[in-house]
């Protein structure tokens, strides 16, 4: 399967310095994380950079320039490494550790790939990008609409035996595993992965880049104090998590948004083959 443009010049270095910097700040932040501390702030940013490396991967897997196979390859790897980075930081490597970065990566990749569907992507900008025609499904939409619904299938089936298999607490409540499931990973795993692709349209498609940015930052704030509210721990905590996963995001696609990049309507197929 091809990309959905030809691939020119080599890529950015600031592009590559900023993969490097992801890497040498996520291995710090699992250091300091591995000793979090009475307050538990660090390893809350911590998580932070996490899910905000997991929604970047995410938003390359599906926006990105490159053969399909090559973007896939890189999110599994991807995901791979985060999950490891995450249990070391949390001094144990289990299922659920994975499940956390598999949940959020899904979360902000599925409905980017949708998206992808109407040739939305990111890519140096150019008054060739902007040509628009009468959307038309293809060959191609229909197989990337049918990945997606297996993906959701998938998750469905892996999910499903778990809501017929009652568990009961230390505190005498029966429970099942599927409501622990939701509760303890899969709606913050929402959140964190809404959060994480916010910033796609609001840095790379629009002008009003200050006030884009505080309002994306507000959007964590108010984010990280309801997670707090709602599990009943200090909203420090969350709000930790979320300013760096929004700080974090934002800031790696201003310095994708500096190389030129933006979010653009792409040519129909028969236009980019001439």
């Amino acid at each position: 399967m091809s990309s959905d443009e030809p691939i020119t010049g080599t890529t950015n270095p600031r592009i590559l310095w900023l993969v490097v910097g992801h890497v040498v700040v996520g291995l710090i932040g699992a250091l300091a994380a591995y000793f979090p501390g009475p307050d538990s702030i660090r390893r809350a940013a911590f998580v932070g950079i996490v899910y905000s490396q997991a929604s970047l991967v995410g938003i390359w897997g599906s926006l990105g320039s490159g053969p399909a196979w090559r973007r896939v390859i890189g999110v599994v790897v991807g995901v791979g490494y985060l999950g490891l980075q995450l249990g070391f930081s949390f001094h144990e490597l289990d299922g659920i550790i994975f499940l956390w970065v598999v949940a959020a990566t899904t979360i902000s990749a599925l409905p980017l790939l949708l998206v992808r569907l109407f040739r939305v992507a990111i890519r140096l900008d150019s008054s060739a990008a902007g040509l628009v025609e009468r959307f038309q499904f293809s060959i191609r939409h229909l197989l990337t609409l049918t990945f997606v619904v297996a993906c959701l299938i998938s998750i469905r089936n892996c999910v499903e035996p778990y809501a017929i298999e009652l568990i009961e607490t230390p505190d005498g409540v029966v429970s099942n595993y599927f409501d622990e499931a939701v509760y303890y990973w899969l709606f913050p795993a929402a959140v964190v992965g809404v959060l994480g692709i916010l910033p796609v349209w609001f840095v790379l498609a629009t002008k009003q880049l200050v006030l884009s940015c505080v309002g994306l930052l507000a959007a964590g704030v108010c984010a990280g104090y309801w997670l707090g509210r709602f599990y009943d721990e200090p909203p420090s905590i969350s709000m930790s998590a979320t300013i760096t996963e929004v700080v974090a995001v934002v800031v790696s696609l201003l310095v994708i948004r500096s190389c030129g990049y933006r979010l653009v309507r792409l040519p129909p197929r028969h236009q980019r083959e001439r």
